[in-house]
C-alpha cells in the first residue's frame, strides 16, 4: 500500500513534470540549457526531490539530457526522435482506434462531428488553430480513454510531454491543419460505423500523413 508520503511525493512529481514541460513546450527552456534543480525547486515552490524525478522522466522521453557531474540540459529534438516516436504512434494509436471501434458512443462522436464541423468554419485563422488543436487532441485522448486497453494508454502516457511538443510543431506547418482536420473527420467516419479494420487503416494513415508532415518541414 502506498504511504500518504508517498502519494504526496508522487503529485508534486506530477506538477513538476507538468511545468517543466510546459516550459518545454512553449520554448522558455532552450536547448542546450542547463536545468538547475535547486532554481526549478524555487521556482515551483517544491523541494529538489520531486524536481529531479520530473527531469529523470523527461530525460526518458528524449527532452532532457543527463550528463553525469554536469547535470542536466534541455535536449534538441532530432529528426530520428520524431520518426522513432511516430513508429511507436501509428502501431499503438492503430491498435486503440481498432478497439475503440467497436466501444464508441454515437452521443460522443455526434458532439466531435460538431466541434470538427465548428473549428472547420472559424473565420479567424489564429483562433482556428488553437481550436482545432485542442479538439484533434480531446479526439486522440477520447480514442484512448475508450479502447479498454491500460497499456496502451500507459505507453502513450510515458510520452506525454513530446507528444505535446510534436503536435505543437505539426500544427504550424502550412496546410497541416486543413490535412489533419480531413483525416481525423475521416477516423471519426470509421467509429460512427463500428469498423475496426477501416478505423485502425485511417489512424494509421493520419499519423503516417503527420510524420511526412513533419519531416518535410525539417528538411526544408
Amino acid at each position: 500500500m502506498k504511504t500518504r508520503n508517498h502519494i504526496k511525493s508522487q503529485s508534486l512529481k506530477e506538477i513538476a513534470y507538468e511545468r517543466i514541460g510546459q516550459w518545454l513546450i512553449e520554448g522558455s527552456l532552450q536547448p542546450g540549457e542547463a536545468l538547475i534543480e535547486t532554481d526549478l525547486a524555487a521556482q515551483l515552490g517544491i523541494s529538489r526531490t520531486p524536481v529531479r524525478e520530473a527531469l529523470q522522466q523527461l530525460a526518458r522521453e528524449g527532452l532532457v539530457e543527463m550528463i553525469p557531474r554536469r547535470g542536466a540540459f534541455v535536449r534538441r529534438i532530432t529528426l530520428q526522435d520524431i520518426e522513432e516516436l511516430f513508429v511507436i504512434r501509428e502501431a499503438i494509436e492503430g491498435v486503440a482506434a481498432r478497439l475503440a471501434a467497436t466501444k464508441a458512443e454515437p452521443e460522443q462522436l455526434r458532439a466531435f462531428a460538431e466541434k470538427f464541423e465548428a473549428a472547420a468554419h472559424e473565420p479567424d485563422e489564429i483562433q482556428r488553430q488553437k481550436q482545432y488543436e485542442r479538439i484533434g487532441d480531446e479526439f486522440h485522448d477520447y480514442i484512448l480513454e475508450i479502447c479498454g486497453n491500460a497499456r496502451i494508454i500507459e505507453i502513450i502516457g510515458t510520452y506525454k510531454v513530446l507528444l505535446q511538443k510534436e503536435r505543437q510543431i505539426a500544427a504550424h506547418i502550412p496546410g497541416r491543419i486543413e490535412r489533419s482536420l480531413g483525416e481525423h473527420r475521416t477516423i471519426l467516419e470509421a467509429l460512427q460505423q463500428h469498423d475496426p479494420d477501416l478505423a485502425e487503416k485511417t489512424m494509421r494513415q493520419h499519423i503516417v500523413g503527420t510524420l511526412n508532415s513533419m519531416l518535410e518541414s525539417y528538411r526544408k
